[in-house]
């Protein structure tokens, strides 16, 4: 689903389960994630789709 939706792309800064931390991956199964403290943390894709996604990246403000 993640791969389908595209809530997020690689290098977008999310937050997930209340990880916070830049995309690195995006996999069939699973998605990593490099936290600001260089920390890399893998969350089950089925984990993902079951919290609130926060796209940091997403919220550019379009110019007119």
């Amino acid at each position: 689903m993640i791969l389908f939706y595209k809530p997020f792309r690689v290098g977008d800064v999310v937050k997930i389960a209340g990880i916070k931390g830049t995309v690195i991956e995006i996999g069939i199964s699973m998605l990593v994630l490099k936290t600001e403290d260089d920390l890399t943390v893998i969350i089950p894709n089925s984990k993902v789709w079951g919290a609130p996604i926060t796209n940091y990246s997403g919220n550019k403000t379009a110019t007119l």
